[in-house]
């Protein structure tokens, strides 16, 4: 876990939420655990990117992060408590 940055929680279905707390944890998520039932929103692409860019060495956390927390509430599955 190179890449930390402070807590973000996304409903993964209407009772269960997870907690994302770094940039390979959230890459991973957009890729693979992203809710079915939930539809890509326009800002799922660019938060995906912002996550491997920083992967990649390029970008920054804080971007990836607020690309992760807008792509959530786009799509109305940030956690906010």
């Amino acid at each position: 876990m190179g890449h930390p940055f402070p807590r973000v929680s996304v409903w993964e279905t209407a009772t269960a939420s997870r907690g994302l707390t770094d940039v390979e944890g959230a890459a991973r998520w957009l890729l693979d655990q992203w809710p079915d039932r939930v539809r890509r929103p326009r800002s799922y692409r660019p938060a995906l990117k912002a996550c491997l860019d920083v992967l990649e060495g390029n970008g920054t956390v804080e971007r990836a992060r607020a690309a992760l927390i807008k792509a959530a509430a786009d799509a109305d599955i940030l956690d906010k408590a």
